[in-house]
């Protein structure tokens, strides 16, 4: 199994080529032109979601998604319908795939061990309290907010 993706920042896309060996995910990087963003043009709006002649639906989704992401953003598309189910291979039984998670998870782990110099250190600072738990609150703050 390979998933096409679009990324038109060299570095991010050596990143998500480098998660996809270590999850053993692996993607095939496709280029995304101007011409498949004039291809989203739309008679009655900015751009149509998808193109008038349905064809090529992985390059429509990329050049749509592209109309909303600043340029210096680094983004990419991974288009996982043709990985996404399976009919029954030695490596996955039949059914859904859940081809990606394990990309995108060490996609994440990468970004967390930047993040944190390189420790491989993926969570954040504890602080000992469940982060839904309200923070105590004096009694002065307390009787301000029922008045």
């Amino acid at each position: 199994h390979c998933a096409g993706y679009f990324c038109e920042h060299p570095e991010f896309a050596s990143q998500v080529e480098a998660a996809a060996t270590a999850s053993g995910e692996r993607v095939w990087r496709l280029p995304l032109w101007e011409t498949h963003r004039r291809q989203m043009r739309s008679r009655y709006a900015d751009i149509v979601n998808s193109g008038a002649k349905r064809g090529a639906h992985p390059i429509q989704g990329a050049a749509f998604l592209s109309h909303f992401v600043p340029a210096d953003l680094p983004w990419a598309h991974i288009d996982i319908a043709g990985v996404a189910d399976d009919e029954g291979h030695d490596h996955f039984g039949t059914g859904p795939t859940g081809y990606g998670v394990r990309l995108v998870l060490e996609l994440a782990r990468a970004f967390g061990a930047a993040s944190n110099g390189g420790s491989g250190r993926t969570t954040g600072r504890r602080t000992g309290r469940a982060a839904s738990t309200p923070a105590k609150t004096s009694s002065k703050t307390s009787s301000r907010r029922r008045r």
